[in-house]
């Protein structure tokens, strides 16, 4: 039930990327930039319709050559980085439109996490299905957009604590994440969605 799920999902994107790549963009940059995909309300509301509790999808406009990007989930348990739990690595052409993908779902008893990297007709995905706890109270925060170039980036933040208080994903935590990753640790649990370009 869940695979079929995600089928749908991954069929409702493709739908969305192929028919978004014909459309004008109006937007340079000599700087490659990853943002927040612009998705209309029909859009998201066929993406929910697949039973997704949470979806963030994040456009990758890529103004120079670079050979792959890797996907993937660092997980940390009151402050203590335990590893990333799910990765993908991806061969990147640059002639295609490109989108990373994150979705949280849970059903009944099963917690499914996927990553996914589309670029033009393909798809690569990564799924877990583990008891990746958020704790009794939870919060998430992601970029708006970023330039980025060749190296490694956070794209999104998801913590949680199990008292009912949240610390929260500092404001300022994208902008300058070294500066701010202790007090994002002190959470009882992290999950940092991370990107790292070749």
């Amino acid at each position: 039930m869940i695979k079929k799920r995600f089928f749908i999902l991954f069929i409702i994107i493709f739908v969305m990327i192929y028919s978004s790549a014909c459309t004008d963009n109006s937007e340079e940059s000599s700087q490659s930039i990853i943002k927040v995909a612009e998705l209309t309300e029909k859009e998201e509301a066929l993406i929910k319709g697949t039973g997704t509790n949470q979806n963030f999808v994040f456009e990758y406009q890529e103004k120079k050559e670079n050979e792959k990007i890797d996907i993937w989930i660092e997980k940390y348990i009151g402050g203590v980085k335990i590893g990333p739990i799910l990765k993908t690595t991806n061969p990147v052409n640059n002639d295609s439109s490109k989108y990373i993908m994150f979705n949280m779902t849970n059903i009944q008893d099963d917690n499914l996490w996927s990553i996914s990297f589309i670029e033009g007709q393909n798809i690569s995905t990564g799924k877990i299905t583990a008891q990746n706890e958020l704790g009794k109270t939870s919060t998430w925060d992601t970029i708006d957009s970023i330039e980025v170039e060749r190296g490694e980036y956070i794209l999104g933040a998801f913590v949680g604590n199990d008292g009912n208080t949240i610390n929260g994903v500092p404001n300022e935590f994208f902008l300058e994440p070294e500066s701010y990753m202790d007090e994002l640790l002190a959470n009882d649990y992290v999950y940092l969605l991370k990107i790292k370009i070749y």
